[in-house]
């Protein structure tokens, strides 16, 4: 999730600075994708976690 509001944000600074233009959809989806990032934060814990004690 995090990798992906990383590429909706720079594609996002690409629309303003290279075309000069916002898309409504690009925006809308760059920034729920950046609003959902800390609600995914506890689950990649658990993940990194679960993950460690494995190896």
């Amino acid at each position: 999730m995090a990798g992906d509001a990383a590429a909706d944000g720079w594609l996002f600074a690409e629309q303003v600075t290279k075309h000069r233009r916002l898309c409504g959809g690009c925006t809308l989806a760059a920034a729920v994708t950046v609003a959902a990032v800390p609600f995914t934060l506890p689950e990649a814990r658990r993940a990194i976690r679960a993950l460690r004690r494995r190896g």
